[in-house]
């Protein structure tokens, strides 16, 4: 089985989670050290081409502008020079709310919200204050660090 590059660098795992834009893999920093990454790919072919440049580049602006710690580090972006499809480099998560709260229910309300609900709260109101709104902010897209 061959692995799959993007950008010459990242090797993609294979099963990505899959969006209506965009298709998302756990992948490897060849470069650096093995570092775990996740690498999104639009999807090329399947829209219309000056819908997902403009797609790509807005969702690249925002996270170039929205450094934050409860905000997913924008890692490295680009169009891959094999395919033509764009990527976005993202730092590795490795859980979204929905299944952190599956798997390790808070105590009771203190304990979600100083874990889990103020801290989504302050990168909610940062990106806003920035003029960011994500627009589809549900447990499933609420992604948690690895503790």
């Amino acid at each position: 089985m061959q692995v799959r590059l993007i950008h010459g660098r990242h090797a993609l795992s294979p099963n990505p989670r899959s969006g209506g834009m965009a298709d998302v893999y756990q992948a490897r920093d060849m470069v650096d050290n093995q570092r775990q990454v996740a690498v999104k790919i639009f999807k090329h072919g399947q829209i219309e081409t000056d819908i997902l440049a403009e797609s790509f580049k807005r969702e690249t602006q925002a996270l170039k502008e929205l450094k934050h710690p409860g905000i997913v580090e924008l890692i490295d972006s680009g169009e891959d020079k094999n395919t033509g499809e764009y990527f976005l480099v993202l730092e590795w998560m490795e859980k979204n709310l929905a299944t952190f709260l599956k798997e390790s229910p808070p105590e009771g309300w203190d304990s979600f919200w100083e874990s889990v609900a103020y801290p989504v709260l302050e990168a909610l109101a940062f990106s806003h204050n920035r003029n960011c709104i994500h627009r589809d902010i549900k447990p499933s897209n609420i992604l948690i660090r690895a503790c």
